[in-house]
């Protein structure tokens, strides 16, 4: 016989099990806003790596891989994307009618629960990089916990995408309405990402 979860001795019999759950860990704190002047600079960053990446452009979208998607009626082009795990990459979408191109930053978060996720915050070599909210994909239950599926527009996160595609490593911190999640990421998936980026300038 299995021992109980949890031993209350209480008169009222509206004690309930989560009273003996310990207490949740305090929450983080929120990162220091980035200033308008570190702003103004990352925008230059971002013309700047975007001149600099531009005659790369036609070489890297030829490598990317176009995954149809006939429901939406466009195209998306990708580098290789782990299958499972938490990970985040970017996509160039096409339409398939008008031929318009968008950039996407896509954010995977995988794991045994649940965190709502609405808010990316970035850090980049150790650095804070700068925060935006997200939309969501999709959000499912698979064999192994829950995904929860999320992306951005790079146009509307120009300061953030130039200070992460020249990083070595970063750092995407998820928060969401259920608690946050920290998605580390390396040398390859940055490669990738400028790869990406490179193909959208063609």
């Amino acid at each position: 016989m299995g021992q109980p979860l949890c031993r209350c001795l209480a008169p009222a019999a509206a004690v309930v099990l989560a009273a003996c759950r310990p207490p949740s860990p305090p929450a983080e704190p929120p990162a220091a806003p980035v200033t308008p002047e570190e702003q103004a600079a990352q925008e230059q960053r971002y013309e700047d790596l975007a001149a600099r990446l531009a005659p790369e452009g036609t070489e890297a979208l030829a490598a990317l891989t176009p995954v149809p998607d006939p429901a939406h009626g466009a195209v998306f082009y990708q580098g290789p994307v782990a299958a499972t795990g938490s990970t985040a990459y970017l996509r160039l979408v096409q339409l398939g009618q008008s031929g318009a191109r968008a950039l996407r930053l896509v954010v995977r978060y995988a794991g045994s629960d649940w965190i709502g996720a609405e808010e990316c915050a970035v850090t980049v070599d150790g650095r804070m990089a700068g925060s935006f909210r997200t939309g969501r994909i999709r959000a499912e239950r698979t064999t192994d916990g829950v995904v929860e599926l999320l992306d951005a527009d790079a146009d509307t996160i120009r300061p953030v995408l130039a200070v992460l595609l020249e990083g070595r490593s970063a750092e995407i911190i998820l928060r969401g309405s259920n608690g946050s999640a920290v998605i580390p990421l390396g040398p390859a998936e940055l490669d990738e990402m400028r790869k990406v980026f490179a193909a959208s300038l063609r």
